[in-house]
């Protein structure tokens, strides 16, 4: 199963879950500044590993920006807004030095619309980007 794969993969990567910024009844999200190069927020289903936000920074147009790297959430916990609370937990405990979000639009299918996760959060297009200010939230 890639999935599995790639979750314990993951994990090798991120040691500490971090401090938990949302809770409910059978899911947490943790969030980690600056682990290995990168700031990581974690989705864990029953205190294991079942999603992650990979984020990276990006400078757009003179501004520093998180870069969203890559976001993976086992299928069996997918479709249930945990990857827009992911994101919100991003938002909600960002580090000051960045003006918002960014995704690289030219490594989608479909470079020209918006992501539907974004548009939640009023992104617009910056060249190549889509971005999320936090200033606009």
């Amino acid at each position: 199963m890639y999935i599995g794969t790639l979750m314990k993969g993951i994990k090798n990567i991120v040691k500490n879950f971090g401090e938990i910024v949302y809770q409910d009844n059978e899911y947490k999200i943790t969030f980690d500044h600056e682990v290995n190069n990168g700031t990581h927020i974690i989705l864990l289903y029953e205190d294991k590993m079942v999603g992650l936000l990979n984020v990276g920074e990006v400078e757009i147009n003179d501004e520093l920006h998180y870069y969203i790297r890559g976001i993976v959430i086992d299928p069996r916990h997918r479709n249930k807004g945990y990857g827009t609370k992911m994101y919100k937990a991003l938002i909600d405990n960002h580090d000051n030095r960045y003006e918002g979000i960014a995704s690289y639009l030219n490594r989608r299918l479909n470079t020209e619309e918006i992501p539907d996760i974004y548009k939640k959060f009023g992104a617009v297009r910056e060249g190549d980007y889509a971005t999320i200010k936090f200033e606009n939230l």
